[in-house]
């Protein structure tokens, strides 16, 4: 996380996302990967 983007890995490619609301991705990202790993405990 930087003050004007993020960095999103998702297998072997990453991505930027730039936005001033850094925090709120970074978080909601987050939230996504929990929820993931609920629905699929064994991977």
């Amino acid at each position: 996380m930087y003050d004007e983007y993020l960095e999103v890995f998702s297998g072997s490619r990453f991505y930027r996302v730039y936005t001033p609301h850094t925090l709120f991705i970074r978080d909601l990202i987050t939230l996504m990967n929990m929820c993931y790993k609920e629905q699929h405990p064994d991977e």
